[in-house]
């Protein structure tokens, strides 16, 4: 056989196992360091990594997005410039338009195992999401804690593609904030969380031997929602 036909086979193979999804078969194997699909097959799987239809057949069976995530980031009213999606099996998006509990609607993926590129473009179409303007921020992805996970301008590659899907998938629920800034939902008035502030983020080095790593419990308390205005206790 002549090395395209080899090629495809590879993409045949790594498109049943779940790896690639029709839109990025062209990109197969690209920028991955792997010389065979079975390569990188063993290597997701060391780490852990399955597509989403392997994921969805084992887990939240029930499909009910996390009520207590929810509760945390929920509001009463349309707040402008936050969105809140819950990634169930199936692959069902579970949305909130302006994080408010009034506009809850559930979206049905076609493609069972989807890319990244796929959830993209569908918070896109369904929450209206706005591409950056010259003077804007690009939208991001968050989880409840805060934490940054992809933006909408940040390229995911194919050795990344699996690892984020996954993520997603574990979080289940997100916090999409406009302009990529990541804000504390206020929820509701009086509404308190407990927030750890470090002064060495997990996972960062400690580049100097004055430097410890602390952590801080605090308490947030939402004062107002419009604007927010929250306080720090602790």
């Amino acid at each position: 056989p002549t090395a395209l036909h080899i090629y495809v086979y590879i993409a045949m193979a790594a498109f049943m196992a779940g790896l690639l999804t029709p839109q990025c078969t062209h990109r197969l194997l690209q920028y991955t360091g792997y010389s065979t699909s079975k390569q990188y097959t063993e290597h997701s799987k060391s780490k852990g990594y399955r597509s989403m239809q392997e994921r969805g057949n084992d887990r939240n069976l029930e499909g009910v997005c996390n009520q207590e995530l929810l509760s945390q980031v929920l509001h009463e009213e349309f707040v402008q410039g936050l969105n809140i999606v819950c990634i169930l099996p199936g692959v069902r998006l579970t949305l909130f338009q302006g994080a408010s509990q009034s506009t809850k609607r559930t979206l049905v993926m076609k493609d069972k195992s989807p890319s990244w590129g796929d959830v993209r473009q569908n918070l896109v179409n369904e929450l209206h999401l706005r591409p950056a303007g010259p003077l804007d921020q690009p939208w991001a992805l968050f989880t409840t804690r805060g934490e940054r996970i992809v933006g909408e301008k940040d390229i995911v590659d194919q050795t990344q593609e699996l690892s984020l899907m996954n993520t997603l998938m574990d979080e289940q629920v997100l916090v999409i904030c406009n302009g990529g800034v990541w804000v504390w939902p206020g929820v509701r008035v009086g509404y308190e969380r407990a927030v750890d502030l470090y002064s060495i983020m997990p996972g960062q080095p400690v580049t100097s031997a004055k430097m410890t790593r602390k952590k801080t419990t605090v308490t947030l308390q939402t004062l107002s929602l419009q604007p927010l205005i929250l306080s720090v206790k602790g």
